[in-house]
């Protein structure tokens, strides 16, 4: 029997939980004092605490559906943001930007629709199968070779470039995490259908285990870099965006979800990712540069005055 709509109605959650978390992450900065350290920071603490979650609950969910049908679900995420990101952090976006996430959220809906329904058994063989295929070796040393130059050269371009890259690489770590989640709960169910600890005694399992917790790291502090540096409402679109399809394209091209035999819905599915690269490039496109100054009271407006007019009357004086 298939659960994948039981998945979909799990990932809405997580989706829910991990935008709070982001968001109370990125006002922790925000609010920060130089001499603060993030765990004694109860924002952070609870935004670090909810993406945990979140993280475990979507392992719930690609245990359930296809990895690329959770991927796709991510669009959710920019709509909830919005609204977030204006209550907790006051931050609003230009007119034309809700245009180009309503862009995005139509490409969303279209490779939600037309996502793979099939993949591949869970058992450990299949998994084997599927490191040592052509296929994830290429995809393995791409994605590290892109994730790689991004890095390096992150430091060296201007601001307004910057501010993409770093959360271009923030999503397409938090893929792999995704990879190695589904991966991970793939010999679990399979472990469980069957009642048997044989993946126990498999190194696979292990090598699984921690790719899985280095990229979730990875992608905390890839993820808090951004937010230090831009508005939630650049970071996050652009953030979910490439981690909704690189996970779609692992998802198919490594983890062999089928399409069915559709031509139609391949071409909408294909269309969807399209329209949401398009609409990426957009939103970034037309974010306000203008920067956001700390928030001054005017007790200490008025201290500095004093001090300025104490000092002045003193050089009269002389």
């Amino acid at each position: 029997m298939e659960y994948w709509y039981i998945g979909l109605i799990i990932a809405s959650f997580s989706i829910i939980i991990k935008v709070l978390g982001t968001n109370l992450q990125k006002l922790s900065h925000r609010n920060e004092n130089e001499n603060r350290k993030y765990c004694t920071n109860i924002h952070w603490v609870s935004g670090i605490t909810l993406s945990t979650v979140g993280s475990v609950v979507d392992m719930g969910a690609l245990a359930l559906a296809p990895q690329s049908m959770i991927a796709s679900l991510g669009g959710l995420t920019l709509i909830i943001n919005i609204y977030v990101a204006k209550i907790l952090l006051g931050e609003t976006m230009r007119k034309i930007q809700y245009l180009t996430t309503f862009i995005i959220m139509l490409g969303t809906t279209l490779t939600i629709i037309y996502a793979p329904r099939k993949e591949e058994n869970n058992d450990i063989s299949n998994i084997k199968k599927m490191y040592e295929s052509p296929s994830f070796i290429v995809y393995g040393i791409f994605i590290t070779s892109v994730i790689g130059t991004i890095r390096i050269i992150k430091n060296k371009t201007n601001d307004k470039l910057r501010s993409i890259l770093l959360p271009i690489s923030s999503g397409a770590i938090a893929a792999q995490n995704m990879f190695f989640g589904k991966t991970f709960m793939r010999l679990v169910s399979h472990s469980i259908e069957y009642k048997t600890t044989e993946i126990i005694k498999e190194y696979l399992i292990y090598v699984n285990l921690f790719c899985l917790v280095y990229c979730l790291i990875t992608h905390v502090k890839w993820l808090n870099e951004a937010l230090k540096e831009s508005k939630a409402t650049l970071v996050v679109p652009i953030n979910k965006s490439v981690w909704i399809i690189v996970s779609i394209f692992a998802g198919i091209f490594v983890m062999g979800e089928e399409f069915g035999e559709n031509i139609i819905g391949q071409f909408c599915f294909y269309s969807g990712i399209f329209i949401i690269i398009i609409g990426l490039i957009l939103h970034s496109y037309f974010e306000d540069d203008r920067i956001e100054l700390p928030e001054i009271s005017m007790g200490e407006i008025e201290e500095d005055i004093i001090v300025i007019e104490i000092e002045d009357t003193i050089e009269i004086e002389e």
